[in-house]
């Protein structure tokens, strides 16, 4: 639940919750994208992630979330070293940048940067998909998205990618714990 699972961080330049729910913990309505993602890869039906090949571009368009999608290079041991190969272009980036080719080091704004860290280091350690809601407040300005990520592999053994699947600007749609 999601209570439960709640995360709290914080920097000078701004605050952060991060609530963590089941990977299931679905918001009928909102995540609608998440359930028909996590259907076309058969994720409860399956022991081993998913292989990265499986991600067709095709079924993110159809499922009109491929721009609002990463895909990032787990391989490294460090999480700060994490490569993004893709990220979406409908993704508002507080500092404008491109991050596709990029390390999540190269993040500049250092919450955002520490919780990707922790959550999608969780993900590959455990091979299992999360979902959360991630709350930020930044110069005044509330943010709120859900996020869906899954464990990807090469090889059907090791995790070396995951899919991170976003639903933004959700401010009026789902309640903020900064209310």
């Amino acid at each position: 639940m999601w209570g439960e699972a709640k995360i709290e961080n914080s920097d000078s330049g701004g605050r952060a919750l991060t609530r963590f729910g089941r990977s299931d913990d679905f918001v009928v309505g909102v995540d609608n994208s998440f359930v028909k993602l996590s259907s076309a890869l058969r994720l409860g039906a399956r022991r081993a992630p998913p292989s990265v090949d499986e991600v067709d571009s095709n079924i993110l368009i159809n499922l009109d979330i491929l721009g609002s999608t990463h895909l990032v290079d787990c391989t490294p041991d460090t999480p700060s070293e994490y490569r993004f190969v893709q990220y979406g272009n409908r993704i508002a980036i507080h500092d404008g940048q491109e991050y596709s080719g990029r390390r999540l080091r190269d993040a500049e704004w250092s919450l955002v940067r520490r919780l990707a860290e922790r959550d999608y280091s969780f993900v590959k350690t455990n091979r299992v998909a999360t979902l959360s809601q991630v709350e930020l407040l930044w110069h005044g300005r509330e943010i709120v998205y859900r996020r869906f990520i899954i464990p990807l592999s090469s090889n059907r053994r090791e995790v070396s990618h995951l899919l991170v699947a976003t639903r933004p600007n959700l401010l009026k749609v789902v309640p903020s714990a900064f209310d």
